[in-house]
């Protein structure tokens, strides 16, 4: 008997063990905590089957992630916390968290360091592709110009004996009537002075017998004047070699 009473005194001690062990290993796991042990003492103390027993049981002993993750989300952030105010934290965790932050900082100075090398490098090779394209165009445009000016000139040429052979099947009249249109031009004067040098002598001769009126005359005055100092003309005399006849005054 007294074995049996020491036996069941032994069990009694190691439920008791077991029931401890089994609640300090759901604290350290978090599966336990003080509104659920509030619950099992609830539980305990009702008279009866409560309602709902099983499934409160199970809520105790698997409890949700959610349940066990926002604990441990709202601890890391209540250390960051403590460590930016510096309030809760050994010196060494606060040495620890400044030198972290002083990297991330870093690493990303670093970074934004890296993006603007990158831009300027960009922009570098795009310049030069930009000067690339000006020089060859410099270059492709001085190769092109004697032959636009050549090409120019022998269109001018042509241009110029089409007038003047259509001046030679006018009559001198209606070649007088033609340059008095634009009289007062410059360059008119000197156009006419272009085809007169170009024309026949005897040819030349009846078109300025034709400026009578006193602004004719004006205008064929500085015709004349603009062949003479140009040297193509003589002093008096038949026209030879291009020169036209200069009529007296």
């Amino acid at each position: 008997m007294k074995k049996l009473i020491g036996f069941i005194a032994i069990l009694c001690v190691f439920h008791v063990f077991a029931g401890g062990a089994l609640a300090g290993y759901l604290f350290l796991t978090g599966r336990l905590d003080s509104a659920k042990m509030k619950v099992i003492t609830d539980l305990a103390r009702h008279k009866g089957t409560p309602d709902n027993l099983q499934a409160k049981i199970d809520e105790i002993l698997t409890p949700s992630p959610t349940t066990t993750s926002a604990p441990t989300t709202q601890k890391n952030d209540d250390n960051e916390m403590s460590l930016r105010a510096g309030g809760g934290a050994s010196a060494d965790e606060r040495i620890a968290f400044t030198r972290q932050a002083m990297e991330q900082e870093r690493i990303l100075l670093d970074r934004q360091a890296q993006e603007v090398q990158h831009r300027q490098k960009l922009l570098e090779d795009r310049k030069q592709l930009l000067d690339n394209d000006i020089q060859k165009f410099e270059a492709e445009k001085k190769a092109f110009e004697p032959k636009a000016t050549g090409a120019d000139d022998k269109v001018k040429a042509e241009n110029f004996q089409k007038m003047l052979a259509l001046y030679d099947e006018l009559k001198p009249r209606q070649v007088k009537d033609l340059w008095m249109l634009n009289a007062t031009d410059p360059a008119n004067e000197e156009l006419a002075a272009a085809f007169l040098t170009a024309m026949d002598s005897s040819r030349a001769a009846k078109i300025i017998a034709e400026f009578k009126s006193t602004q004719e005359k004006t205008f064929i005055d500085s015709v004349m004047k603009r062949i003479r100092t140009a040297g193509t003309s003589s002093a008096s005399g038949t026209r030879t070699d291009g020169n036209v006849a200069v009529l007296p005054k």
